[in-house]
């Protein structure tokens, strides 16, 4: 897969994570049909789904390859891929007003204007903007962002702009200088300096210290001042037309096999270890527990209180925080063993489509006693891809069931599903929860008597083509889980969320220092909670797309997620108000139902979104462009004629909403 994908990347278009992690999701080694034989009419006209009223429009700010192409190179003669035509339009100092303009007249014709309206977005990667001068000093170079913000001046259109700065900011000298310094890194367990890659595309995990003496952080400064100082050069009137900027770029921790490792529950490793990350967990703990025998108390129980054996710290400068494991080593001190699960919490979690629509809950117990229903309308592309009777990536579901209170020995985890008035067992798994024997866990067995649900309940009638026929999986847990809490992986993931927090407020600090608006500034996050699969904690970003933020929020959204009822939660609990959110990539990746397309962008109008951002557009020459069925980013383009990823589905559903 990653050969296959090397070549993938377009040099003018800013890629994220998060575009090909849902994109990838158990993509095939052959490209399946995208389109299938008949298609479902979208019989309710477009003006009929956007219910909500609304004093300001939705902007559909499109993400488009190209912006620093020209016209005026296409034919030339040393033109031969698009690097050569952008540096030859940067040599020349050409924009791409031309192409861009012919784009959104195309989308929406006559200007922006009505309920919904059409512009586009400027990404610039502030680290990659330095060159080294003559004194051998670092220097912002403003020609290329300047050479891009003609376009506004040319374009009556709203325009955010994209402020990149995170780990995909690797391109040109500087990045490859800072990354060359542990300090400016977020590190593993052996703190080793590292880059990452995500298919060929070079990663930096740069360090979420926010620490501004830092020289990715002064650089970082730096930058935003540049911007700034570019924006308040232009005319008011053309000021006007940044409607949005996204600030910073997708913010998290880092975790081992960066491309496809999301899921990983077992042996995960995760950043960040450095010595200024360590000491701030002590610190982060101390201003927790107050004192070294409240953490000691808390984590040993009685034992620790009353002086046994077992080795509590003295110190807070002896905490380090957890990254072993047992499965490498049973003897792990149980302080120090780390996965997705010694939070204290199982991630029960798989996939269920129910053709007749007839399942009012997903249920999960635990020894036949019920802990409650399961999430649904997660994210699982995989399954949408591979399956041609489900008929949504919305199929995925999960639980979150707590065993850190548990007593030691086997537990029976079951499934079922309520279909009117009747319930009928899924599956069941066995789970075994260790308990401790002194710095360790206890190994010995420890059978306990638990309950099963087969012969209480019906089995659910999954084979066969019957009507009433269930197609499902119980992803996770596997038979006879081995499952060990640790308190001090609670709070280490729990530090590592508030780091996530804590970087993306200073980064909103320094902007707000410098001059920029605040009510245009909008994150650009993650949301692993969205896909049943992920373990979210590799992340950490839990806190970050949350209410009370200072910034407006901002996230991303592929395939179920881009509306679903967990992603109709989560807007509801940001609780954004008149100025809304905003969705700095949006792709449906639907085919089987061109209904879902439509109403999943009507929604995101009615729910008060101030922008979404279409993924993606190309004014790149077509000569150019990638067959759409080459790679992942290709199937996404939005064009007529290419059915892969129902990226024809969306072309046509936006044309319906930019004539609103």
């Amino acid at each position: 897969m990653r050969a296959a994908l090397s070549a993938v990347l377009p040099a003018a278009l800013t890629l994220s994570a998060l575009s090909l992690l849902w994109g990838l999701q158990g993509m095939p080694r052959h490209w399946p049909e995208a389109a299938p034989q008949a298609l479902p009419q979208l019989q309710q006209p477009v003006r009929e789904l956007l219910r909500a009223p609304r004093t300001q429009p939705m902007y559909l700010l499109l993400t488009v390859e190209g912006l620093a192409y020209c016209a005026e190179g296409e034919s030339a003669p040393e033109v031969v891929d698009n690097d050569t035509l952008e540096r030859y339009c940067a040599r020349h100092g050409l924009d791409n007003a031309q192409r861009l303009g012919e784009l959104l007249q195309r989308i929406e014709p006559g200007g922006a204007a009505g309920k919904i309206q059409v512009g586009y977005v400027i990404t610039t990667k502030l680290l990659s903007q330095f060159q080294r001068a003559a004194d051998g000093q670092w220097q912002f170079d403003p020609a290329p962002l300047a050479r891009q913000l003609r376009l506004v001046e040319k374009l009556d259109r709203p325009v955010a702009l994209y402020l990149s700065s995170t780990h995909f900011d690797t391109l040109g000298p500087l990045p490859a200088e800072l990354a060359r310094d542990a300090a400016n890194l977020a590190l593993f367990a052996d703190r080793q300096p590292r880059t990452l890659d995500y298919f060929s595309y070079p990663i930096v995990p740069y360090t979420l210290e926010p620490n501004p003496e830092l020289p990715v952080n002064r650089y970082k400064r730096q930058a935003l001042q540049q911007v700034h100082a570019l924006l308040a050069a232009m005319a008011p009137q053309h000021r006007r037309k940044i409607v949005a900027i996204f600030l910073g770029g997708e913010t998290h921790h880092f975790y081992r096999n960066f491309a496809d490792g999301m899921g990983e529950f077992e042996r995960p490793a995760v950043t960040d270890h450095s010595p200024a990350s360590v000491q701030a967990f002590r610190r982060w703990l101390q201003q927790r527990y107050g004192s070294i025998a409240a953490l000691n108390a808390a984590y040993l129980g009685a034992q620790g209180q009353a002086g046994s054996a077992l080795p509590g710290y003295t110190d807070f400068d002896q905490i380090e925080p957890p990254a072993g494991n047992f499965r490498d080593d049973p003897q792990t001190p149980y302080l120090q063993h780390y996965d997705g699960h010694s939070h204290g919490q199982l991630a029960v979690h798989g996939w269920y489509w129910d053709a007749q629509q007839k399942t009012q809950a997903l249920r999960v117990y635990l020894d036949g006693q019920l802990i409650g229903p399961a999430q649904q309308g997660l994210n699982r592309l995989d399954v949408y891809r591979q399956l041609d009777e489900v008929g949504t990536p919305a199929s995925g579901f999960r639980l979150e069931l707590p065993f850190d209170a548990l007593p030691a020995g086997r537990h029976m985890v079951s499934l079922s599903a309520l279909r009117g008035q009747r319930e009928c067992l899924l599956d069941e798994r066995v789970v075994n929860i260790l308990g401790r024997d002194g710095a360790h866990f206890d190994w010995r067995d420890q059978h306990r008597v638990f309950t099963s649900l087969q012969g209480k309940l019906p089995r659910c009638v999954t084979e066969g083509r019957e009507p009433q026929a269930l197609r499902f999986h119980l992803d996770a847990p596997s038979w006879d889980l081995p499952l060990g809490y640790n308190p001090l992986a609670r709070d280490w993931n729990e530090f590592r969320q508030a780091q996530v927090l804590h970087y993306m407020q200073a980064l909103f600090d320094w902007a707000v220092e410098i001059g920029f608006a605040p009510e245009l500034l909008f994150s650009h996050q993650i949301l692993p909670q969205l896909n049943s699969s992920w373990n979210a904690n590799l992340f950490a970003t839990q806190r970050s797309v949350a209410p009370g933020l200072p910034w407006k929020p901002g996230f991303n959204l592929y395939g179920g997620g881009v509306w679903s009822a967990p992603t109709q939660a989560l807007i509801g609990q940001l609780q954004a108000g008149p100025s809304g959110y905003g969705v700095p990539e949006f792709h449906p990746q639907q085919w089987k139902d061109r209904r879902a397309v439509a109403q999943a962008v009507a929604a995101h109008y009615n729910a008060g979104a101030h922008f979404i951002s279409p993924y993606y557009f190309s004014i790149a020459p077509q000569k150019h462009l990638q067959a759409p069925e080459s790679n992942a980013v290709s199937r996404m383009r939005l064009e007529p004629g290419n059915s892969a990823d129902g990226s024809d589905l969306f072309y046509e559903a936006l044309l319906q909403f930019a004539a609103q």
